[in-house]
């Protein structure tokens, strides 16, 4: 596992428009100076009841190489994500903790 307390922490959106949104950072990754790159999807089974079997394999094949946000940060949840090719993911944190 690799675990890190970041300094600072922020997501660049690039398109259809450009901003940045600050981000509370409490990361679990290899060191990433260059940042990681990819189209972003939101996982709208994450705060749900979870899928039949055929169904997950279907939904999690269409996560290989996108950053995936979602409700979910669970260990299983972040290895199915691994094990599908997700380049990455960003856990929605729902308390109103400062970014700092």
């Amino acid at each position: 596992m690799y675990c890190s307390d970041p300094v600072h922490g922020e997501v660049q959106v690039i398109a259809p428009e450009g901003y940045t949104v600050r981000a509370k950072a409490r990361s679990f990754s290899l060191h990433c100076p260059e940042g990681i790159r990819g189209v972003v999807v939101y996982d709208r089974h994450s705060k749900g009841e979870s899928l039949p079997s055929l169904e997950e394999e279907a939904w999690l094949s269409q996560l290989s190489g996108k950053i995936v946000i979602s409700w979910n940060y669970y260990e299983d949840y972040v290895q199915k994500l691994e094990q599908a090719g997700a380049n990455g993911l960003i856990h929605i944190w729902p308390t109103p903790e400062d970014c700092g």
